[in-house]
C-alpha cells in the first residue's frame, strides 16, 4: 500500500509535530484567558481576589450537554484559586459546578 505524502514535510527533526504544538497551545489557554480576566479587571481598578465572574458556557462542544472535561474547568478551578467567586450558566448542561 502506498501513502502519498509519507517523508515529503521538510520539518526540522526534533521538533514537536504540529499536533503537539496545537494541543500545548489548547492547554494553554485557560492560563491566558485568567491573564486577560486579571488585567482586564486591573484596567477598571478591581482585583481577581474578590471578583465575581460569570462563566458562560461549559460543555465542551456548543449546543451540547457534553460537559466531559470542558476548557472552562481549568479556568474556573484557577480564577477559584485567586479569590475569585465564578459563577457558571450553561442552558445545555443539566448540572454545573457552584462557586
Amino acid at each position: 500500500m502506498q501513502v502519498l505524502g509519507k517523508d515529503l514535510l521538510d520539518y526540522p527533526a526534533g521538533e514537536p509535530s504540529l499536533y503537539v504544538l496545537a494541543r500545548h497551545v489548547n492547554d494553554f489557554m485557560p492560563v491566558h484567558m485568567l491573564n486577560r480576566t486579571r488585567q482586564g479587571l486591573k484596567r477598571g481598578g478591581k482585583q481577581l481576589s474578590g471578583a465575581r465572574i460569570a462563566l458562560l458556557g461549559w460543555a465542551f462542544i456548543a449546543n451540547s450537554d457534553d460537559a466531559r472535561d470542558p476548557p472552562s474547568e481549568p479556568f474556573r478551578e484557577q480564577a477559584i484559586t485567586a479569590g475569585a467567586r465564578v459563577v457558571v450558566h450553561d442552558p445545555w448542561v443539566r448540572s454545573v459546578p457552584r462557586g
